[in-house]
């Protein structure tokens, strides 16, 4: 084999194919890389066994051939002189030769025929712009997990259909999903786990190559990836992604903290709107757990726990959506409130069995904002009474006042135990019977 290319091309193109070459194989031949040489087509390409590149080299062959070529070959051409770079290989023998600028090099190579036989180009495609591509890989890819104890996570969810393209990865701290629009979309929904190494890897290429598009191919064990004349191809993930994708989310309720969505109708995710709220979330994402499996009525246990990032400042929480709507948006009528009672005085007479060094070994912590403080809440609410009245909110203070009059002799109790610190029947689920299902809302 005998070839001649700008030592330019040779360099940046032996680099582009060796990214895909394995650097911690025991297989010798994953860490180099192929050059096929055929008259009018030249070819280096590079594969792990689960990425493969295969990259086009714009050269003049004198005569075809192949060889396998050591990584460091590239930075050998990267270091000689501009100008034509002349390879020559002679069939079985173990070493290749690459001359010029007044320069020579021979170095050991591996026999073609030993090279792993690449994945087949071959599949109908669906062409996506390059800029939006690279935008959502981008912000997806980032949210995939690195553990490859859960596999399935390392990767990206990426589904073709009628409504777009769309992209979904979690590392089940975070979530990232992204919707785009497609001028062509298929007729059909097609999807595949991609190693977010592999998308991540197309994305650099389009960048790199200036490409205005990429025809995806997703097929039952791989996807690939046509940029121009390149092709990389990467195994997809077997398994089942999270049910978060594809999400549809609307939006849920407000409450003084939370801005709460609904996700799939099975996931409720809560994002707090101030400090305080993201610190009370972060409370009841190491409490909840251990508490839930004490109580005789189910509560919301976290599933997903996203972190703080550029889009959004504080943490947030996604737990699985409990049966039940809110006893104050149904309505209970006396003999319903009778009925609820025994079964929430049980939830309750678990919860502060639950003393303070076992509460706090769990997670909870003390109550910072003195809720059950009589001392200092009942001159605060009284105060706050007597301005509502002075804004026309009530006609006068004085029954409200009489009633807290009432507490002031209320005394401490002689244990600290735990207690739900905001319950009333907003945080109360019932179902169609008015049977209490969970208490929510910590």
């Amino acid at each position: 084999m005998r070839l001649v290319s700008a030592k330019d091309e040779l360099a940046g193109k032996l680099a582009v194919a060796a990214r895909a070459a394995s650097a911690k194989s025991t297989i010798q031949i994953l860490s180099h890389v192929l050059l096929r040489a055929e008259e009018g087509r030249c070819e280096l390409a590079a594969t792990d066994m689960e990425l493969s590149l295969r990259v086009p080299l714009e050269a003049t062959v004198e005569q075809p051939g192949a060889v396998v070529l050591p990584r460091l070959a590239g930075d050998i051409v990267r270091t000689m002189a501009d100008g034509p770079i002349t390879l020559e290989h002679r069939a079985n023998e173990g070493v290749v030769s690459l001359s010029g600028g007044g320069s020579s090099f021979t170095l050991n190579c591996l026999q073609a025929s030993d090279f792993p036989e690449l994945p087949a180009d071959e599949g109908e495609g669906l062409a996506v712009p390059a800029e939006p591509l690279v935008e959502a890989i981008d912000r997806v890819a980032r949210a995939a997990s690195r553990d490859e104890t859960r596999p399935v996570l390392t990767g990206v969810l990426v589904r073709l259909g009628p409504d777009g393209m769309t992209m979904v990865a979690t590392d089940s701290y975070r979530l990232a999903v992204r919707q785009t629009s497609l001028e062509a979309p298929p007729a059909d929904v097609r999807e595949a786990i991609v190693p977010a190494r592999a998308l991540s890897e197309v994305s650099r290429l389009l960048g790199a190559m200036k490409a205005d598009a990429c025809d995806i191919v997703l097929g039952e064990n791989q996807a690939l990836f046509r940029i121009g004349d390149l092709r990389l191809t990467s195994r997809v993930i077997e398994g089942q992604f999270p049910e978060l994708a594809p999400a549809e989310v609307e939006p849920f309720g407000e409450g003084w903290d939370n801005t709460v969505y609904l996700v799939n109708g099975e996931f409720v995710f809560r994002f707090p709107r101030r400090e305080l709220g993201s610190w009370c979330l972060s409370v009841e994402n190491k409490a909840l757990p251990g508490l839930a499996r004490r109580l005789p009525l189910p509560i919301p246990v976290p599933t997903y726990l996203g972190v703080a990032a550029e889009d959004f400042p504080w943490a947030f929480t996604g737990y699985p959506v409990l049966p039940g709507e809110t006893a104050d948006s149904v309505g209970l009528d006396d003999r319903q409130r009778g009925q609820a009672a025994r079964p929430l005085g049980r939830f309750l007479r678990a919860l502060h069995e639950i003393r303070a060094g076992e509460a706090f070994g769990m997670g909870a912590i003390e109550d910072k904002i003195r809720r059950l403080d009589a001392g200092y809440r009942l001159p605060q609410a009284r105060d706050y009474l007597r301005r509502a009245a002075n804004e026309g909110l009530l006609e006068t203070p004085e029954p409200w006042i009489a009633i807290l009059d009432d507490l002031a002799d209320v005394r401490e109790a002689a244990t600290t135990c735990l207690v739900h610190g905001d319950l009333y029947a907003r945080q109360i689920l019932v179902d169609r019977e008015r049977r209490l299902t969970a208490v929510i809302d910590w």
